[in-house]
């Protein structure tokens, strides 16, 4: 199934491919192809906009400015895809040149850099690349980005908690996040603000928190994003699986499960098959408990495999580093040399 939607995707990126370049003014048309992809991050096609952007920046006739809008799409998506590591280092590399970045990719990498900052505990780090945002949109007409901004602050202000007040001023920007997407119907941005505000309510409003849950599902499935739809199955099947509404929560974490098996997210799954392991168990079913805990012990050790993999990779790609270093310091230290011997020349 993956492999026939990676040929489709093929299929229309080819075409829309040579239709651009076939046309005189490459600048002026990459915007349909750059949508595309745009609607492929929104409908969580990570892998496919990794491939394709690659492709696309092999043409060394590409402009900078045009080769980075189309990078910014890869960060988001290395991003989404959990490889935060590759995603930061291509943050970094784009912005050495701010000059040759759109508005639109310079807040895509911005909103990017602060998501992974907030995911490494610096607050400071990423309340500052929130700032470069607010700068832009400033003069900058409120698009789709603008909503994503809202969503992501009103989770910073949430998630830290050194900040006083912080679910106050999560509930400002939720409230801006629901109107905002709702009004312009960007339903990944009222959905996902809808999602915030249930994780605010109150411990002892579970049914609250049930209702609002499952009012941002209804707008997640307008956004017909995979990958965000099958999060919310699974972030209301834990919930009800918490609050002991066990038949309810089996079909929720079923609807989850069939549709991230598709996609292979391995951390995911991990959680699925422990949660329906424990499920299983409150409904004394043994042996569909014992089932599930085998399917996460198994996903456990592949996942830890992959685990491995990215620990050399990281290892190769430093050792790589330290190599260039040591270049760098012999080739400096033989330029010095050479300045020293044609000084003495010199005044010889």
């Amino acid at each position: 199934m993956l492999n026939k939607t990676l040929i489709k995707h093929k299929s229309i990126f080819l075409v829309l491919l040579f239709f651009i370049k076939s046309t005189t003014i490459f600048a002026q048309n990459y915007e349909l192809l750059y949508k595309k992809l745009e609607g492929d991050l929104l409908l969580g096609n990570f892998g496919v906009v990794i491939r394709l952007v690659d492709s696309i920046n092999a043409d060394k006739n590409l402009t900078k400015i045009i080769s980075n809008d189309f990078t910014t799409l890869k960060v988001v998506a290395l991003s989404k895809n959990n490889n935060l590591t590759s995603s930061l280092k291509l943050i970094n590399q784009t912005l050495l040149n701010p000059q040759e970045i759109n508005e639109r990719s310079l807040v895509r990498l911005y909103l990017a850099k602060a998501l992974i900052l907030e995911i490494y505990n610096k607050r400071e780090a990423s309340e500052l690349e929130f700032k470069k945002v607010e700068n832009i949109y400033k003069t900058r007409p409120k698009d789709r980005l603008y909503g994503q901004y809202l969503y992501r602050k009103a989770s910073y202000f949430r998630v830290m908690k050194a900040i006083k007040n912080n679910d106050s001023l999560s509930l400002i920007y939720v409230n801006k996040g629901i109107k905002f997407g709702e009004e312009n119907k960007f339903y990944e941005v009222s959905a996902t603000s809808k999602m915030i505000l249930a994780f605010l309510a109150e411990k002892e409003s579970q049914d609250q928190r049930t209702f609002l849950l499952k009012n941002s599902l209804k707008d997640f499935l307008l956004s017909k994003n995979q990958l965000n739809i099958s999060n919310m199955y699974k972030n209301i099947g834990f919930h009800l699986l918490y609050n002991n509404k066990l038949d309810e929560a089996d079909k929720y974490l079923d609807s989850s499960l069939f549709i991230i098996k598709k996609r292979k997210d391995l951390q995911v799954l991990s959680w699925l098959y422990e949660a329906k392991s424990k499920l299983n168990q409150k409904l004394k079913r043994i042996d569909s408990a014992l089932f599930y805990y085998k399917k996460f012990h198994e996903n456990e050790m592949l996942k830890n495999d992959k685990k491995q993999e990215r620990e050399i990779s990281l290892i190769n790609y430093k050792n790589q580093i330290e190599g260039e270093k040591q270049k760098s310091i012999v080739s400096k230290n033989l330029l010095e040399e050479t300045e020293k011997k044609n000084k003495i020349l010199f005044f010889l």
